[in-house]
């Protein structure tokens, strides 16, 4: 199905880099409609990337687009599925010849010579069907029973020094389109973190984490809590955007909202937060916002004892928590995650 807005998207976030940080012409490549091919694509970044982006250099790279699963017996991802992301002449009949794995894309990350690498993804590949809003190709169409897509690929291509990636939503959820901005409703608040919104610290820089930590806050709260954006990987101070503002707009949604705020501090840092069992990303904070009910606040790290907690929100309720995980005594067992 055709989406409304992943080709503003793209212009947008190239425009940001060219008229916001002044970047020349030369150092952004935008492929957007028939130009973003499979072949363009592969060829820009297995290709032209590896030859321009010096270690001393910082690559960003953008996706705005469809993704789509497909069973691969031989993936070593917990779901068995392979993700794809969709180009322009994609053929869901033949997603292996005509689409890019995932698995093609952590090669790609790793044959570049730059140390930061930052990949945005404003896709999904939940598969979840119903809704025309979404950016994913539902189970439905590729003859698939809907169900949780593992975001553990996502943490796999992440390792490594200075590599990160954030993503519009976790792995069971759809990454929304909004009539209302004309742009991906992650990409919007994305943009206005980068702009300036999300420099929490009025340095003049957005780095990664300042910028998970805005859109973090925003998109659930436009979208109904039906989507979270996701950051994997370490290095968050790396550097996402700059902005001249000396004030920070908090430009954040104005719906009227049944529920209340939550604020997760974790340590160590790299813990990940799970709400009901979906994983909402890594600390070492995380504020959102949640409708009103109970809800299973979950805090794990591999070789360390995982901690949760139940809780209740409130309307216009604010809940603290704060967890610190301990690696366990020799004697201890420790509970594998599911």
């Amino acid at each position: 199905p055709q989406l409304n807005y992943a080709e503003n998207d793209a212009r947008a976030f190239a425009e940001y880099f060219s008229k916001e940080i002044g970047l020349s012409p030369s150092n952004i490549t935008l492929l957007v409609g028939e130009e973003a091919r499979q072949r363009n694509i592969k060829k820009v970044l297995g290709t032209d990337l590896k030859k321009q982006a010096a270690a001393k250099d910082q690559v960003i790279l953008y996706f705005a687009g469809h993704g789509a699963p497909e069973p691969e017996p031989s993936t070593k991802n917990a779901d068995g599925l392979e993700k794809y992301l969709l180009p322009f002449d994609a053929n869901l009949d033949s997603l292996y010849s005509s689409a890019i794995p995932m698995r093609e894309i952590q090669y790609l990350l790793q044959r570049f010579a730059s140390k930061r690498v930052v990949l945005v993804l404003d896709t999904c590949f939940s598969g979840q069907a119903g809704g025309g809003t979404g950016r994913t190709i539902n189970f439905k169409t590729l003859g698939l029973r809907s169900g949780i897509i593992s975001t553990d690929f996502y943490e796999k291509m992440s390792q490594g020094k200075g590599k990160m990636i954030l993503t519009a939503s976790a792995g069971n959820q759809l990454s929304h389109e909004l009539d209302e901005f004309k742009h991906g409703a992650f990409t919007y608040y994305l943009l206005e973190a980068m702009k300036g919104n999300g420099d929490n610290d009025k340095d003049g820089i957005i780095t990664v984490n300042e910028a998970y930590q805005y859109v973090s806050n925003a998109v659930p709260k436009i979208t109904s809590q039906n989507q979270f954006p996701q950051l994997f990987g370490g290095g968050g101070n790396v550097v996402l955007g700059k902005s001249t503002r000396t004030e920070v707009a908090m430009n954040l949604p104005n719906r009227n909202f049944n529920g209340g705020r939550l604020i997760i501090q974790v340590k160590p840092p790299e813990a990940e937060i799970l709400i009901d069992g979906v994983s909402r990303g890594q600390g070492p904070i995380m504020n959102t916002v949640l409708s009103k009910g109970s809800y299973n606040v979950r805090v794990r790290m591999e070789s360390f004892m995982s901690q949760s907690k139940t809780i209740m929100i409130g309307q216009s309720s604010l809940t603290q928590l704060k967890f610190g995980l301990i690696k366990p005594e020799e004697d201890d067992f420790i509970t594998p995650p599911p």
